[in-house]
């Protein structure tokens, strides 16, 4: 038997080698389905969704160092800028993008508004450290640092799915 799982929000697709006693047909479907999955993943609801956040990224950093020649805030380092787009490229394919914001000691946030009251906002500084926070209307308010490993923190991928189901 052939059996295909979907990934929970923030999991990889992905796909094992078919048990013993299942027929070529079965192998050459399942080795199709997962070329299609890939294919729609890189399509422009996968990478194409992501390069327009990470346009502004550069674009909003470039601004921010012509600022910081002025004393006005501090430029994003090169950690900052590598962590945010790290971070952008890890988002979970039900995430909408971002909209990346300066912050003025030199942050990068990556902010989803979905109206009055509603936000989630994650910061990176290039130091191995995110800080979020989210309002969640009549869930809260929620505040936390975590590890920056690279990825989406589990703890703010769970902030981000309450705020996008409302």
């Amino acid at each position: 038997m052939t059996t295909l799982a979907l990934p929970q929000p923030g999991g990889r697709i992905g796909w094992r080698e078919p048990s013993a006693g299942t027929s070529d047909v079965a192998h050459r479907l399942l080795t199709k389905l997962v070329g299609i999955i890939e294919d729609a993943a890189r399509s422009a609801t996968g990478e194409q969704r992501l390069r327009s956040p990470i346009a502004h990224l550069l674009a909003g950093a470039k601004e921010s160092r012509e600022l910081a020649q002025h004393g006005d805030v501090s430029a994003p380092t090169e950690g900052a800028i590598r962590e945010a787009i790290a971070l952008i490229e890890s988002l979970p394919a039900w995430a909408p993008p971002p909209t990346p914001i300066m912050e003025n000691d030199g942050a990068i946030g990556l902010e989803w508004e979905v109206g009055p009251g509603r936000f989630f906002l994650l910061a990176v500084d290039g130091t191995g450290r995110a800080e979020y926070s989210a309002i969640l209307g009549v869930e809260g308010e929620h505040y936390g640092t975590t590890n920056f490993t690279g990825g989406m923190p589990a703890d703010a991928e769970v902030l981000l799915a309450r705020l996008l189901r409302g």
